[in-house]
């Protein structure tokens, strides 16, 4: 009886330490090679990037984007906050996402101005709602932390179409 459940308890140790193991592993530096889709830059600045990279079976994006809320440091000086989601290409994911946001420039959304979508990408949730803006039609594009302001022509650029 003892035999059996010590043999119990190690084969589940065996597969906790399996499934921990998928959880987190570490790469060289060097291999992970980033290859940027698009990139939105306002003067000498990153507005927005995404970015991307394959490791055995997945694809890992990136985007890395300037929050709207400016800050002030004790000199007052203006400071750039930036956030970033990963998220996994399983799916399409990248193309969905992109599906997304694009739709509310169609002609039936442009009219639609309470529409919003709400969904978790990579482990954030996002919410994206129209944004009023005096030059072109814009989304603004939140998590619980940040928001930025896409047009429709960033949008393209961002995700190179």
């Amino acid at each position: 009886m003892i035999g059996i459940k010590r043999l119990l308890l190690l084969m589940a140790m065996i597969l906790i330490g399996m499934v921990s193991n998928a959880q987190l592993e570490e790469m060289e530096s060097s291999t992970a090679k980033w290859i940027t889709v698009g990139e939105v830059k306002w003067l000498s600045n990153t507005k927005a990037s995404l970015k991307y990279f394959v490791a055995k079976n997945d694809t890992t994006y990136l985007l890395y984007m300037q929050d709207e809320q400016k800050l002030k440091n004790n000199r007052d000086m203006t400071m750039r906050k930036y956030f970033s989601i990963s998220y996994s290409g399983v799916n399409n994911t990248n193309d969905k996402l992109f599906e997304l946001l694009a739709s509310f420039f169609s002609s039936e959304s442009r009219q639609n101005k309470k529409l919003e979508k709400i969904f978790t990408l990579g482990n954030k949730l996002v919410h994206v709602q129209h944004y009023p803006k005096l030059t072109a039609a814009a989304i603004l594009f939140s998590t619980k932390e940040n928001h930025i302001v896409f047009t429709e022509k960033e949008l393209n650029k961002l995700f190179g179409r």
